[in-house]
């Protein structure tokens, strides 16, 4: 009875709902023609027929049907240091929203301190042991530099300054800037010699230097010829075998310098020493020769007090260019605090010496004449004949160093005081700036001790060498 009386009902519901399109329809769109649309239900909306009308697209939907509701599928998010944990739910129509949230796990780990700087932060860093990563905590602003001075010094030519800097970093700054103090020159003079020019060097406590005041030899030598055959002045040459002796043998009585003076003579030319070396005395005991003719120092000071002219020579053993330029330097050191009027010459003559060969002998020369040269000593040569044409390589010498040239006359034996030769140009060549021209020459008065007449060497000198040593402040001036 009730399922009748529901029919009824609801077909009633049917033809109300029937009438009421037909009357709208009526009312808002009387076309005959519609197409039918089918949109099937969604998640969260409803299914549906829509009518469309063909002429004026007039709408109605029918056959509603309800959403269908989400279909969702879920994943499990851990949670990790930093980040919280969750459940992600999600729809394939691409609803989704999170659940069940998890905090964060957080660091854990090994903290290392980095103290601050002056020019950065300090802070704790955090390895964690879960995530291996790190992180900075307890930040701590930088410090403040802690500054240091150092004052440099001004140099001849670079500023003096004071270097600010910190001890706790590599930041630095200059202040207090100091003018370059400009060189200060020490000097060091080096004469001419043979083979090179004489100059001032210059020299500054920074070793910075320059040379100075440049001058050559020949300017100091002109030439080792003369042109006149008379002499400007007469002269000896004076060891101690020109002395008498004593009681002994190494006992030499003072010689009488005003007395020679007296005779005319102008200038002496002192022997000053010779190479020292080893001897045997005879009895098989080594003994020393040579070093300072025991002569000199009173000859000297007896010599200048009279009036001469002074030169010296020194008598060589040596057998190598070694030896002879410690023999040049003893010769400076005797020499040390005198002055000389004339040159300080080399005599080779020693016939011990000939086998050595030319170019030894003269390389023996040449450093011991530099070796005084360059010390601001006006130095030459003393050598005979034989020495000079045979022996030496004279083309190394001649015109290169003044030269004392031994050549003795004997057109009487002995020679006498009184007695003046002119140099023979044709014989002897050119004239040279000395001539020994006697070993034979006696003076009245002048005797040993037990008879018999001293032997002196007379000479003749052409050139001017006194003018000459002063002009350029050698030889002690």
């Amino acid at each position: 009875m009730i399922n009748k009386s529901l029919k009824i009902i609801l077909f009633a519901v049917f033809i109300l709902t029937f009438a009421t399109f037909f009357v709208s329809c009526e009312k808002e769109c009387t076309h005959p023609y519609f197409t039918d649309t089918v949109i099937a239900p969604t998640c969260d909306i409803e299914g549906k027929t829509v009518h469309t009308c063909t002429d004026c697209g007039f709408e109605f939907s029918t056959d509603h049907v309800a959403p269908t509701g989400h279909t969702l599928s879920s994943a499990v998010f851990a949670p990790t240091c930093e980040y919280p944990g969750y459940t992600y739910y999600s729809c394939e129509c691409g609803y989704s929203y999170t659940s069940d949230n998890i905090s964060p796990l957080g660091h854990t780990g090994e903290e290392t301190v980095v103290p601050a700087t002056c020019s950065a932060e300090g802070y704790t860093l955090v390895l964690c042991e879960t995530c291996q990563k790190d992180y900075k905590k307890d930040i701590i602003p930088p410090i403040s530099h802690n500054i240091e001075s150092t004052i440099f010094e001004p140099t001849c030519d670079e500023c003096g300054y004071t270097l600010f800097s910190c001890s706790e970093c590599s930041f630095s700054y200059t202040g207090n800037l100091v003018e370059p103090k400009g060189h200060s020159f020490s000097q060091t003079k080096i004469g001419a010699s043979i083979s090179h020019p004489g100059y001032t060097v210059n020299t500054c406590e920074c070793e910075y230097s320059y040379k100075s005041d440049v001058y050559y030899y020949n300017e100091i030598l002109n030439t080792s010829y003369v042109e006149s055959s008379i002499p400007i002045s007469k002269g000896l040459d004076i060891s101690k075998w020109n002395h008498k002796t004593g009681a002994t043998s190494n006992d030499f009585l003072p010689l009488d310098w005003n007395e020679l003076r007296a005779q005319g003579f102008d200038f002496v030319i002192l022997k000053i020493g010779s190479t020292l070396r080893e001897s045997d005395d005879g009895n098989g005991n080594t003994i020393t020769l040579g070093g300072l003719e025991p002569t000199f120092e009173a000859d000297y000071k007896a010599a200048k007090e009279a009036g001469f002219s002074v030169g010296v020579y020194f008598y060589t053993y040596a057998t190598t260019v070694e030896q002879a330029l410690a023999d040049a330097d003893m010769v400076m050191e005797w020499l040390d605090g005198k002055q000389l009027e004339f040159p300080v010459f080399y005599d080779m003559e020693d016939h011990t010496l000939e086998t050595l060969g030319k170019d030894l002998l003269t390389d023996m020369c040449i450093a011991f004449i530099e070796r005084l040269q360059e010390n601001f000593y006006y130095a030459a040569l003393y050598c005979n004949n034989d020495w000079l044409t045979l022996i030496l390589d004279s083309t190394r010498l001649i015109n290169k160093v003044d030269i004392w040239y031994a050549r003795w006359l004997y057109l009487t034996d002995p020679v006498s005081v009184d007695q003046t030769f002119e140099w023979n140009k044709e014989k002897y060549g050119k004239q040279l700036s000395m001539w020994q021209y006697a070993q034979t020459g006696v003076i009245d008065g002048f005797t040993h001790a037990g008879g018999g007449s001293i032997h002196f060497d007379f000479n003749y000198c052409y050139k001017d060498f006194t003018s000459i040593i002063k002009e350029w402040h050698l030889n002690g001036y």
